[in-house]
């Protein structure tokens, strides 16, 4: 949520309608910094994970995609993290570092 003392006058404001849903956006990150996948193929893969929901699948109704609002969720994450660097949302418990492998936490 984007508080509303940021925005006077504004009702508050809900940071998911705003810049795509965060399920869409983890997913991206995740592919993009852990597996080093192209957007096409991240695309692609999101699109079978996010399918329409149907009585056999794990997916919840309010969270299936089409393919057009994937990619459009996708183009605000790649323009947000690679172009402005304006990507924030953090992760990262509040404690050391345990495991291997790449990490985007300042703690190395």
């Amino acid at each position: 949520e984007i508080s509303p003392e940021l925005i006077p006058g504004a009702e508050i404001q809900s940071t998911e309608a705003t810049l795509g849903p965060y399920d869409l956006h983890d997913f991206q990150l995740y592919q993009t910094t852990r597996r080093g996948f192209a957007p096409a193929k991240s695309a692609f893969l999101a699109m079978h994970a996010f399918r329409e929901a149907t009585p056999s699948s794990n997916v919840l109704e309010d969270r299936a995609f089409g393919l057009v609002e994937i990619l459009k969720h996708q183009r605000t994450f790649l323009r947000r993290f690679f172009l402005t660097s304006q990507f924030k949302r953090t992760c990262v418990p509040n404690a050391p570092k345990v495991g291997d492998g790449g990490s985007l936490s300042p703690r190395g």
